[in-house]
């Protein structure tokens, strides 16, 4: 059964009053997948990055917390968050994009192996989130002060089940899937769109990552991985297809090194891919929120 107005309505007080540092963001958007080697952050990454160039405020939240990958992507060689008395303020990026991840390197906690006979109460260890760790995605968005965004893109770890704990949490945001070319990608994120389906999940559409492979010299696609038929799993579920991708190698080199790949190659075919892709989930965004507030 879908929602009803005032059903979101509730929703939405609900969520400013649990993470009340997303007062002022527009629109938030996770991108899930249903298995991991996807592709998936660097999709974030890029297209939070062509947003920004188009003049929106963006922030992303790594929902990686034991292997963040955003920050090195956009030139960050470490996230530094600054604490207020309202909580983690996020870390600026290239190209004004506000980032928040996990950062390992941070003093950890220290480890208890046994209680002191002397001390037969258990000592006092403050929590993990005290040292810079989290306890989950939601934990960390509920702790940090976004300030004013067009959109914040949360990059989920690996596995669907976090796309629906999230949803379960903030209601409102929409998730967009990222699956390769291959037929057991679609097989697997079939089963996640069940889920979701049941769950009443906000689905905003799929990307199809590494839809062949595209050669710089004779400026063609060819055939990266066994093909499966995207377009029947989006009919089936009634989702646009919002973005194919080809595997362009200088998009890998860009991520490696920290570098803007939009602003590099901005002439290149998956640069229009992306630009056109974020586009299209900024307008899906927009209408999504402008008809839950009606």
């Amino acid at each position: 059964m879908a929602e009803t107005v005032k059903e979101r309505d509730m929703t939405h007080s609900q969520v400013e009053a649990s993470y009340p540092g997303l007062a002022q963001v527009k629109a938030i958007v996770a991108f899930a997948s249903a298995k991991g080697g996807t592709g998936k952050s660097t999709i974030v990454a890029n297209i939070a990055a062509a947003l920004a160039l188009k003049g929106r405020k963006v922030g992303i939240v790594d929902g990686d917390l034991d292997a963040p990958s955003i920050a090195p992507m956009l030139g960050l060689p470490r996230v530094r968050l600054t604490q207020t008395q309202g909580g983690f303020e996020p870390a600026s990026g290239p190209l004004g994009i506000r980032l928040v991840a996990n950062d390992p390197l941070q003093a950890e906690t220290p480890v208890v192996f046994a209680l002191d006979s002397s001390h037969p109460e258990p000592f006092d260890v403050p929590s993990e989130s005290q040292f810079g760790h989290f306890a989950s995605v939601e934990d960390l968005i509920g702790r940090t002060r976004f300030g004013t965004l067009d959109l914040l893109v949360v990059d989920l770890p690996p596995g669907f089940k976090h796309a629906v704990q999230l949803s379960e949490s903030i209601r409102q945001a929409g998730v967009v899937i990222v699956l390769p070319s291959s037929a057991a990608g679609a097989m697997a994120v079939r089963q996640a769109l069940l889920q979701a389906r049941r769950k009443q999940m906000r689905i905003l559409g799929l990307i199809e990552n590494m839809a062949g492979f595209y050669c710089g010299n004779c400026h063609s696609v060819r055939p990266l991985l066994p093909s499966a038929d995207i377009s029947a799993l989006a009919r089936d579920f009634d989702l646009p297809i919002l973005g194919r991708f080809p595997f362009d190698p200088r998009l890998a080199e860009a991520c490696d090194t920290g570098r803007a790949f939009l602003r590099e190659y901005p002439d290149l075919p998956l640069s229009k891919l992306l630009n056109e892709a974020a586009q299209t989930l900024l307008t899906a965004t927009s209408a999504s929120t402008a008809a839950s507030r009606v």
